[in-house]
């Protein structure tokens, strides 16, 4: 189960803090067993009964929470919330017994939309149980709805997102910013395009997150292209897709504007909670137009970086072989870095066994937790047959590779992936997550035709142009056989449904996005219909149960508009119990956290959404 946080304080001001349990610890107790739980308290003399049930208030707040409050009742020495999930399971009790007259609860939103909530007053004599609430009343009012600190028009907030492992940093890039300073005015917008990454974390207020600017801020760098954060949030690689430095390597002249769009990486650390440059990363073959950093994985320790340029024009097949190549435009790659200690070094340049001209090879990548086993897709590969990487008979099909690192840290290609039903125009590997043990990954296909709906239908038609699907593959005996052909139940034509995707650590829980979905439907569970709202997009979550795979819940902004593009920007905590999803193109004006949804003065300034 996806657990909950317990925050809230008690009325003399004890905090109770921790996650929720359903297992069989002390403390935990069931609603309707006829006479009551006995309490744990010393109860007052002549206490021979259970005190008065209480009633029990739910409010929401963002982002994430419910408050629980309660006034007191006449005989009861302490309290219990309990929480019940859904249909068929039983009410168990979240965090501790509780002395005030308040709790508050940090719920994963997606997880709990069939959940009740009760509360038991308790003394020595027993427990009694309260009406039970409903989070489903509640449950929009508590998505958060966030936007930059300086908000602005085309700076694409929510672009691009990471989560540490625990949910408690996201780091959101917002590649239109037109900031000109680091750490400075925020409200100065004389670089067009410079980018900026807005980090959040625990003690950070929503509406004052720290603000991360390239050290060389310049014109069309589109700083925060891509960000990835290491699994404890203390390191973060960011993305220059733009930058246009001509140096190598690492730490070179950033000052240099002689190749443009060639790209960089930026390594930020986080040391006595400031956050400082470590390292400005270029790539081995630095060229115009490779797009270096467009795509980014980091593993969970924060010591391998996998860094892709889509845009690369060698032509090699080798790997570390054939930098000053280019007579393959586009045909890609992938760069590996490793640190030690606060030194960032190359460890391997990446080609694919079949690089081609156009392949975007390192257009999205996913590490494993160890950054043993990398991921890597090419959109706009050409094959046909997963048996055989020379054929391109199937325009801008796509695939997906693996590679992994041997004892030596020398990295080879290991599998070559393919749709099932290979076709023109799919886009397979548009997306890509791997499961934290590396044997687990999920491939979107954002471009793929079939106007099936759920799982494990008909992957033959092609009556939805551009509707997506996504795929997830399993390995087994040394073998990469499909597991899941994944549609979404509301299929609709230019959807784009697996436009971004992301694995849980365990690989049992998925998130796919549909940027251009066009329903209108607001929040979780709701309408789901096509209502012709262009590109307002949704999200969609799907879990495992052992081999079987199955549609949880329907995802939709809590301001659900035409042009938003929700779902082009997602990130997930490793135990799924926090989702943030970016729509880049939202119009609203407001700041921070929980500002007016409803303004949409700002064009594409973008938002972030929080479950």
């Amino acid at each position: 189960m996806v657990g909950n946080e317990v925050t809230g304080t008690s009325e003399s001001g004890t905090s109770y803090g921790g996650d929720s349990s359903t297992g069989d610890g002390d403390g935990e107790s069931t609603v309707g067993d006829g006479d009551g739980d006995s309490g744990d308290g010393d109860g007052e003399p002549g206490e021979t009964s259970p005190p008065s049930a209480a009633v029990l208030d739910l409010n929401p707040a963002q982002p994430k929470l419910f408050k629980f409050s309660w006034a007191p009742v006449l005989h009861a020495d302490y309290y219990r919330l309990l929480e019940k999930l859904g249909p068929g399971s039983e009410f168990v009790q979240v965090g501790e017994d509780i002395y005030g007259l308040e709790q508050d609860l940090i719920a994963p939103l997606v997880f709990r939309k069939e959940a009740s909530y009760s509360l038991q007053a308790c003394n020595a004599a027993g427990c009694s149980d309260c009406v039970a609430v409903h989070a489903s009343s509640v449950m929009n009012d508590a998505i958060g709805y966030l936007k930059a600190s300086n908000t602005n028009t085309e700076d694409h907030y929510g672009r691009s997102l990471s989560l540490s492992g625990d949910g408690t940093v996201l780091a959101v890039g917002a590649y239109g910013e037109d900031g000109g300073s680091i750490n400075g005015n925020q409200g100065s917008n004389t670089m067009e395009d410079a980018g900026a990454v807005y980090l959040y974390g625990q003690d950070t207020p929503w509406d004052q997150p720290i603000y991360l600017k390239a050290s060389t801020p310049s014109a069309l760098a589109y700083f925060g292209t891509a960000v990835a954060l290491s699994g404890d949030g203390t390191v973060l690689a960011v993305g220059a897709r733009g930058e246009s430095s001509n140096a190598t390597g690492l730490n070179g002249d950033e000052a240099d504007d002689s190749m443009p769009e060639s790209g960089a990486v930026y390594i930020f650390v986080n040391v006595d909670d400031s956050w400082i440059q470590q390292a400005y990363i270029k790539s081995s073959n630095t060229d115009a137009g490779d797009g270096f950093g467009s795509a980014l994985a980091l593993s969970i320790d924060g010591k391998v970086l996998a860094v892709g340029a889509p845009f690369e024009n060698s032509a090699s097949r080798i790997i570390n072989n054939g930098r000053d190549d280019n007579n393959a435009e586009n045909a890609g790659a992938v760069y590996m870095f490793v640190r030690s200690g606060d030194d960032w070094s190359e460890q391997a340049y990446v080609k694919a066994e079949n690089a081609d001209v156009g392949d975007q090879f390192g257009v999205q990548l996913s590490l494993s937790d160890d950054g043993e086993r990398l991921a890597v897709g090419a959109n706009r590969e050409d094959g046909s047959d997963a048996g055989d990487p020379g054929d391109n008979s199937t325009i801008d099909a796509g695939a997906a590779y693996l590679f992994d690192r041997n004892n030596g840290n020398v990295w080879a290609q290991t599998f070559y992936l393919k749709a099932s039903y290979p076709d023109d125009n799919d886009w397979f590997g548009l997306g890509v997550s791997l499961s934290g043990d590396g044997a687990t990954l999920a491939v979107g296909a954002q471009h793929e035709d079939s106007a099936a709906s759920g799982i494990g239908v008909d992957q033959g038609d092609n009556s939805f142009n551009a509707a997506g699907a996504a795929y997830v593959f399993s390995e087994a005996n040394g073998t990469w056989p499909q597991q899941a052909y994944i549609k979404a139940p509301n299929p609709m034509p230019l959807a784009r449904f697996g436009r971004a995707l992301r694995l849980s650590s365990d690989g049992n829980i998925l998130a796919v996005t549909a940027h251009t979905e066009t329903s209108s439907g607001v929040g979780i569970d709701g309408a789901s219909a096509d209502s012709g709202l262009t590109d307002a997009g949704a999200a969609y979550v799907f879990t495992r149960d052992g081999l079987e795979w199955a549609q949880h819940t329907y995802i939709k902004a809590s301001n659900t508009d035409h042009g938003d593009r929700y779902g082009f920007g997602l990130a997930l905590a490793a135990d799924g119990s926090t989702l943030a999803i970016g729509a880049d193109a939202e119009d609203g004006s407001a700041a921070g956290l929980g500002g007016d949804a409803s303004d949409n003065s700002m064009q594409n300034s973008g938002a972030v959404y929080l479950y």
